[in-house]
């Protein structure tokens, strides 16, 4: 239902902190749809250029400004270190959205949706900040994909 969600658009340009690479698990590999076909790490997800050194973010862009009620990140390869969501509107202001230590249960070795809900956005959300803190689990963290979800 994530993939089809016709309220739900997939990031169209990106930016990260750092990236493993300038093409293979750069921030780039996080635009569109998702594309990583099963939990691994894998060069078509985002990957930071450390695994476990320090917070890193990714920069997402969506096409089309909206009203935001949710915003949906699929985590390809060891989830659950992301800290912060800000979303950003067509001015530039930020906003959290949510902060906090991720305290889901993810099933080992599967591709997990972190999805975070609010109240719809006064203001079009065009881009949002992910921030991880990599240090928080063993391993490379992966991003495959970003879908901001409008009313």
């Amino acid at each position: 239902s994530i993939l089809n969600d016709p309220k739900g658009q997939w990031a169209s340009a990106t930016i990260a902190s750092t990236q493993y690479g300038d093409e293979d698990f750069s921030a780039r590999q996080a635009i569109g749809a998702p594309d990583v076909p099963n939990y691994a790490d894998h060069p078509r997800a985002w990957a930071p250029s450390s695994s476990e050194r320090q917070q890193e973010w990714l920069d997402v862009t969506f096409a089309k400004p909206a009203s935001a009620t949710a915003l949906r990140i699929r985590q390809s390869f060891n989830p659950g270190t992301i800290v912060r969501v800000d979303a950003i509107d067509t001015d530039g202001q930020s906003v959290a959205m949510w902060s906090g230590r991720d305290a889901s249960a993810y099933p080992p070795e599967q591709i997990a949706w972190f999805a975070i809900r609010f109240p719809a956005t006064q203001v079009p959300i065009q881009r949002a900040r992910i921030v991880l803190d990599t240090p928080a689990a063993k391993g490379w963290k992966e991003i495959d994909a970003v879908q901001l979800v409008a009313e």
